[in-house]
């Protein structure tokens, strides 16, 4: 913006000699032309360095200007705002005026009332602007004036091609298709100067994509996130200028064409100061292929800006897939990233983990998972246990591909060692074949690459691994068939397919821990490993004690049967799991109980408490007898004798609370718990069928009916 400063005019009326202290350069006397105003004061335009001041005369009313003030604005950017200002002297109404340009450099202008123009109105005439001129009027309402003083009358923004020569570009003022000319209230021509104005096309700097699309000048940590998204495809770089502040690495070519973790290295690099910005250059679109995994050569890979394309003495060549690269004797751990196999049923959740075996120079990796889809969906990942602190951005756009892009902090190293980078867990469907599904490294939608601190593109092995679809086994209590959760020593129900080759049942005791070839491995939350002792297996079904000391939290049973077939499934264990065996073996209806007579004289008879009908067991009624009788339930179930005590064992009949005298283990066979509840009260004679509800440590069993009469 024009500077102010004051003159003396010398006995030459066209000459004058100014001090321009006031500007900052200096109080040196500095001597011009101007020319003569036809109002009367004197005034000219003194540029001194990079500053240019509007000079005239003291005491005089500044004269009335109208002028472009524009800044500077990079290669390709839009929206590019130049504001078109009104030196007033107070009495201006209405202007109309052409602003020219460069066709070749700016393009597509859109205008819009100035700050100081509000309640005007803008008239535009854009059917020259193919030709680089834009027609303008502003009007204030009628009666209406400019106050004196610096007045922006209307802002207009252009594009700028991506392909035009970075320098100034002008613009200037003219009087096709709107004639110059300003008005005053009473539609009177006032006398007004003209000056144009000059845009500094920049090419920006390497790395500045924040706010997009053509950033700020200045590479921050807010950058740093927007080129991370960039490579991983979360957002798409527009080809031109863009693409080409993104593909800032490597740095001495200002990008290879192809967006990498490497460049958000970079971009990083940029942020904290560790490299000085570059001017932006380098490609401006995608290469042909960049789809490649980075440092990909058929001559071998790129170190310090030297390709080698003989091995290094005492060096080996080594080709994986993709890519080529020279080990050295003195190099012989190999940077590798790699799936680690992993097992899961079908219908469960397969989590799988990526790993690095790092050399403690890597900043950032980036690679894409490609599955089935058809086996595996819903990829989700979490960083892994040697990643914390890592930014991570997941692209699940692409079916069958899952991208990962992640780096630490600009600067910051993997520390060297095996380190777990994520875990991800896919939805594994239910009616998978049993097998192996493979889980391959792609360079889409991120391509394959490990970079250094430096943002150079580090040598690296990516291999492959798989997931291993096995059988689906459900595990609930044998005796309410219910999973919800189970409990140390209480007997289970497993159900699969191929659990076992044939049908057998344990006749020995203690419990074998392999029958017909099966075999039952329960992993507890803390990650012991323990056989289960085995009742009954089929190839559909086994029963199994689960093993003492097995702790509290989530349980991985895995069975193999005799032929190695493999199933697996998960369990919650608890201290207790209370459940009832029923007479239909199915958790409902009438309990596998009976009811314990005690004569008044002391004789005891024991009573069956259900009874056969129509292919199924229902409640037989009990009889309560004559007073002075008393009748006690044995009920049998499982997981209950880890209860707290005995206090902590209650049981409801018919809504009528029922003491509980014994609630522990049965004592003859493994597993099996006994409840004794009575003696029931005579309330219940005559009440038919009725619910028993018993809880254990405030969890409830599953709920069976018994009958009086």
């Amino acid at each position: 913006m024009p500077g102010r400063c004051t003159w003396t005019a010398t006995s030459n009326a066209n000459w004058l000699t100014i001090t321009a202290g006031s500007s900052g350069a200096g109080n040196s006397t500095v001597a011009f032309a101007v020319a003569a105003n036809t109002l009367g004061p004197r005034t000219g335009l003194l540029t001194i360095g990079t500053q240019t001041f509007t000079v005239r005369q003291a005491g005089v009313a500044t004269p009335r200007l109208i002028r472009v003030n524009a800044t500077s604005a990079a290669l390709g950017s839009s929206g590019v705002p130049v504001a078109v200002e009104l030196v007033a002297q107070g009495d201006e109404n209405a202007l109309g005026f052409t602003l020219s340009f460069d066709p070749a450099v700016l393009s597509n202008p859109q205008a819009a009332l100035g700050a100081d123009a509000v309640g005007a109105q803008l008239a535009a005439n854009t059917n020259q602007t193919a030709q680089g001129r834009l027609g303008l009027a502003v009007a204030l309402p009628a009666g209406q004036k400019f106050a004196a003083g610096t007045r922006q009358l209307a802002v207009v923004t252009f594009s700028i091609a991506a392909a035009a020569p970075a320098a100034m570009t002008m613009l200037d003022f003219d009087d096709l298709p709107s004639a110059r000319e300003v008005s005053d209230v009473s539609a009177n021509a006032l006398p007004a100067s003209y000056q144009g104005g000059a845009l500094g096309v920049v090419p920006g700097v390497e790395g500045d994509v924040a706010p997009r699309p053509q950033g700020n000048g200045s590479v921050t940590i807010t950058d740093w996130v927007q080129v991370g998204r960039l490579v991983a495809g979360l957002d798409a770089a527009a080809p031109g200028v863009e693409f080409q502040r993104a593909d800032c690495a490597p740095r001495d070519t200002c990008g290879d064409g192809r967006l990498t973790v490497s460049d958000w290295t970079q971009a990083g690099r940029y942020a904290i100061g560790t490299d000085a910005a570059l001017a932006a250059g380098g490609p401006a679109v995608a290469a042909v292929n960049s789809s490649l995994a980075a440092g990909v050569q058929s001559t071998g890979f790129s170190r310090n800006g030297r390709t080698a394309t003989q091995p290094p003495k005492g060096g080996t060549l080594n080709t994986r897939a993709l890519r080529t690269v020279w080990l050295t004797n003195a190099t012989q751990q190999t940077r590798t990233v790699r799936v680690v196999n992993a097992t899961a049923a079908q219908g469960a959740t397969a989590s799988v983990a990526i790993e690095l075996t790092a050399q403690g120079n890597e900043n950032a990796v980036g690679f894409s998972l490609s599955f089935n889809p058809a086996v595996l969906s819903n990829p989700q990942a979490v960083l892994g246990s040697g990643a914390t602190g890592t930014t991570l951005n997941l692209n699940t756009n692409q079916a069958g591909r899952v991208g990962v892009a992640m780096a630490q902090s600009p600067g910051v190293a993997f520390t060297a060692g095996t380190r777990q980078l994520l875990v991800v867990t896919f939805n594994v469907a239910s009616g998978a074949a049993v097998g192996t599904t493979a889980l391959s490294f792609g360079d889409q939608p991120i391509a394959r690459e490990v970079s250094g601190v430096s943002a150079t593109p580090l040598p690296a092995d990516f291999t492959a691994g798989a997931v291993t679809v096995v059988g689906a086994v459900a595990n609930v209590s044998a005796a309410s068939f219910t999973g919800a959760q189970l409990a140390s020593e209480a007997i289970v129900s497993a159900f699969g397919t191929r659990l076992a080759t044939t049908t057998q049942s344990a006749t020995v005791t203690p419990l074998p821990t392999t029958l017909a070839g099966t075999r039952v491995l329960v992993r507890d939350s803390a990650g012991t490993e323990r056989a289960a002792p085995l009742f009954f297996v089929s190839p559909q079904q086994l029963n199994y004690l689960v093993p003492a000391g097995t702790v509290a939290g989530t349980a991985t049973i895995s069975i193999t049967s005799g032929d190695g077939s493999l199933s697996l499934g998960v369990a919650t264990m608890a201290t207790i799991a209370p459940g009832l065996f029923t007479a239909n073996a199915n958790g409902q209806g009438v309990p596998a109980a009976v009811a314990l007579r005690v004569r008044g004289d002391g004789a005891q008879a024991f009573e069956t408490v259900a009874q056969f009908v129509a292919g199924r067991f229902i409640p037989a009624p009990i009889d309560l007898g004559p007073e002075g009788e008393q009748v006690i339930l044995l009920l049998f179930g499982t997981g209950v004798r880890g209860r707290s005590a005995l206090a902590a064992v209650t049981c409801v009949l018919g809504g009528i609370s029922v003491p509980v005298s014994f609630a522990g283990a049965q004592g003859d066979l493994a597993g099996l718990d006994q409840l004794n509840v009575g003696p029931l009260p005579r309330a219940l004679a005559g009440r038919g069928e009725v619910d028993l509800v018993l809880t254990v440590d405030g969890r409830a069993a599953n709920a069976v009916r018994v009958s009086f009469r």
